[in-house]
């Protein structure tokens, strides 16, 4: 019992080990998409200031191609470059006021917006500033919400607490033991897909739900479906957890998480 004990334990650990790398690979891919949204409201004069001050630079660069010889006019772009790199990007890493103070063309990235930003209405122009053309307008409610509002807007998972009524629901659905409540940050569960490849996508091959991870259970309650139907893994059957493609004919290494069961016909493959 020991030994299954710290096998259950160290499955748990894999399956947390393998969703902080996916949470990394999201957020990389987040960003990458929030910087190529900047650069199309740059160029769309989203944000006009830091827009005309491109136009600017880039007319002045074609003005110099036009006057100054190729001779000349390479060796002074590569003395500019290298002083940009070398020791300007060097004093503003090292002096991180020095560079909110004067580093112009970071401050005007980081208030470009994201098309989030623009269609939610949180990104306003200030007039006649010149250093932040863009401020963020505070989302916080406001101190007289009546807290009605507040539980209406809590997530209507099952286990939204470790204890009270909601976990004794979510112990009933599974068929659990009072002592197999949901681990830390995963009380709401993760909302993911259970994947069938033999049924393929696009004929009922993708079953919506959540994931729930207990001290010994793996658990996916499916959305709008038969309780009956529902998930309940022992982490102590699971014999093999590694990121796998959704599709074999994706690009990469994949997103899904394929959990290999002791005994069960093929693996769950959670995406």
């Amino acid at each position: 019992e020991p030994e299954e004990s710290q096998e259950a334990v160290g499955m748990a650990d894999k399956f947390q080990l393998v969703l902080q790398v996916a949470r990394k690979v999201q957020n990389t891919l987040g960003k990458v998409a929030d910087g190529l949204e900047k650069v199309k409201n740059l160029l769309t004069w989203q944000h006009p200031e830091a827009t005309r001050q491109l136009y600017t630079y880039l007319w002045t660069a074609f003005l110099a191609s036009c006057v100054l010889p190729g001779q000349y006019l390479v060796p002074m772009f590569g003395v500019g470059l290298g002083i940009k790199l070398f020791l300007i990007d060097y004093v503003f890493k090292r002096f991180p006021r020095v560079r909110a103070k004067y580093d112009n063309t970071h401050r005007i990235w980081q208030t470009l917006p994201t098309d989030v930003q623009l269609k939610s209405g949180s990104w306003v122009v200030v007039q006649g500033s010149r250093s932040e053309p863009y401020l963020p307008i505070p989302s916080t409610p406001p101190p007289e919400a009546d807290a009605s509002a507040v539980v209406n807007s809590a997530p209507t998972s099952l286990a939204t607490t470790p204890t009270g009524t909601d976990t004794t629901e979510f112990l009933q659905l599974f068929n659990l033991p009072s002592t197999e409540v949901p681990q830390q940050e995963w009380e709401d569960g993760r909302h993911c897909v259970l994947i069938d490849r033999d049924k393929g996508l696009t004929s009922g091959g993708i079953k919506h739900g959540r994931l729930y991870l207990t001290k010994n259970f793996l658990c996916y309650e499916r959305s709008k479906s038969n309780p009956s139907k529902n998930v309940k893994i022992q982490l102590a059957d699971i014999v093999g957890l590694e990121k796998a493609k959704a599709l074999p004919f994706m690009p990469g290494n994949g997103m899904s998480l394929e959990v290999k069961v002791n005994n069960a016909d093929k693996p769950y493959l959670f995406g």
